[in-house]
């Protein structure tokens, strides 16, 4: 598509307005049910006002770092 082609393009006909969004005051662990299947979850307010953004990575950036730091101090013992 050419630029002329693109600048004449409604924005609303290039955009999904179907992505999953979560609320501020959900649970860890419906954000994590919700990230399986997408790589990011914008956060919302009741009244749908935004306020942020969970990625997929940011995630597992936080589970590995926690991890880490868990095996700094505790060794992991077959029961």
């Amino acid at each position: 598509m050419a630029d002329w082609e693109l600048s004449q393009t409604d924005i609303a006909l290039a955009v999904s307005d179907k992505i999953e969004t979560i609320n501020l005051n959900a649970s860890l662990t419906e954000v994590l049910h919700k990230l399986v299947d997408n790589p990011f979850l914008p956060v919302v307010t009741d009244n749908n006002s935004f306020v942020g953004i969970i990625t997929r990575k940011a995630v597992l950036k936080a589970v590995n770092a926690l991890l880490h730091e868990f095996t700094d101090h505790y060794s992991i013992t077959k029961k």
